[in-house]
């Protein structure tokens, strides 16, 4: 398959876009981008132009001043990126790398490339046709944008075997320094893993014939849970041990795995037939939106909340009453001992790099009747989390102490 192609970042659009798009949709039904003005194409053309470039902070301005992208998660990504490269603390290689892949997808040209990526596809992972239900569309002018922002099989055709990390990398050179380790990735092949969860990290077993691999641990355990068998590449990251998913893995049952591990080639046919013949779930290679920093869900921190739902990551407004709630839980658990913090740290992580954890809603927390509680939790999150956490813990007034 030829490789995608991508929009210049410095094409100024003739015209004005929102036309063509508003030409060809049904009566009723108008799409984000035919009601974008052009102070926002302008202003999404330059946040694309900041990422490529590393410059987080503009990327995020930029991205954050269109109105439609309020709730979107890649502002959050935008937002936490900033965030480290400010703290000092810097973004991991692991997280370049998953960066630079997804600019690599949302570059994909949307008239030329996306389309064809995503009905290559669709008939696989959707044997029956996909369900306007189960993507939460209104309308079938949806569809295309969802199944291409949120199924996982589309996304890993899309970047290696259509070769769109290649591409960005071929077409935009500054890129390539932004990738990092990405670069590396873009033959990295399919395989079928079993997990395994230890005190000293994660372990990944191939499900066929193979030697297992120690991995960077970012959470995966949290979710599937441990013997979990999933799908996912196998990438090299600078940070110890060296190995890493180059994105959130596919759970799956036991044969698909070891299947794909025996013909890593073949893993679109595999998993197409079992999803054809009822072995596996229609419609479960949909994932819900997916955080950079982990192999989690995005805002899975929900999770200590009783009474949170999923569709709660989905809003701000239905976040926010959750978030006091959670971090009382994570202090919660660091007063049942380290143990029960090591088993939710990166959900506790995820929870502190939440825009909606602000020092000013997590205040009745912050005081130094919980220090011991935060220090313990402290000892076991993620690096990429701890610049969030002593920015919360810190007192900003002149001469006073953190605690």
């Amino acid at each position: 398959m030829t490789r995608p192609s991508f929009r210049s970042r410095h094409r100024r659009r003739s015209g004005d876009p929102r036309s063509r798009l508003r030409s060809r949709e049904p009566a009723g039904y108008r799409s984000v981008a035919s009601r974008m003005t052009l102070d926002d194409v302008e202003a999404l053309v330059s946040c694309e132009a900041a990422e490529v470039s590393g410059d987080w902070r503009a990327a995020a301005k930029h991205y954050s001043s269109i109105p439609f992208f309020g709730e979107a998660t890649h502002g959050h990504h935008l937002a936490l990126l900033a965030h480290l490269a400010d703290s000092g603390h810097g973004v991991p290689s692991w997280l370049q790398g998953r960066t630079a892949s997804t600019l690599a997808h949302r570059l994909t040209d949307a008239q030329v490339d996306l389309g064809r990526i995503v009905w290559e596809i669709a008939p696989r992972a959707y044997p029956s046709g996909p369900d306007l239900g189960l993507l939460g569309c209104a309308w079938p002018e949806q569809a295309l944008a969802v199944l291409w922002g949120r199924d996982w099989m589309v996304r890993q055709y899309s970047l290696y075997e259509a070769h769109g990390i290649h591409a960005l990398l071929d077409q935009l050179p500054d890129a390539r320094t932004l990738a990092g380790p990405a670069a590396e990735w873009a033959d990295a092949p399919m395989g079928g893993w079993r997990v395994e969860t230890r005190r000293d990290g994660l372990v990944l077993h191939p499900a066929g014939a193979g030697p297992a691999r120690r991995v960077l641990d970012l959470g995966l355990a949290e979710e599937v849970g441990n013997d979990a068998h999933v799908l996912g590449r196998l990438v090299r990251v600078d940070e110890e041990p060296g190995w890493a998913l180059d994105w959130r893995p596919l759970l799956v049952d036991q044969l698909t795995a070891a299947a794909v591990s025996r013909e890593p080639e073949r893993w679109i046919e595999i998993l197409g037939g079992r999803l054809r013949s009822g072995a596996l779930v229609e419609g479960s290679t949909l994932q819900s939106d997916s955080t950079h920093v982990a192999d989690l869900p995005h805002r899975h921190w929900l999770r200590l909340s009783p009474g949170s739902q999923e569709s709660d990551a989905w809003s701000d407004a239905a976040a926010r009453p959750h978030v006091l709630v959670a971090a009382r839980a994570a202090l919660a658990l660091a007063s049942e001992g380290p143990d029960s913090v090591r088993l939710q740290r990166h959900s506790i992580g995820l929870l502190l790099h939440d825009r909606l954890a602000t020092r000013q809603r997590l205040a009745p927390l912050l005081s130094e009747d919980h220090h011991d509680a935060w220090q313990t939790i402290r000892r076991h999150l993620p690096t990429h989390a701890l610049g969030r956490l002593d920015a919360l813990l810190g007192d900003p007034s002149p001469g006073r102490r953190t605690w």
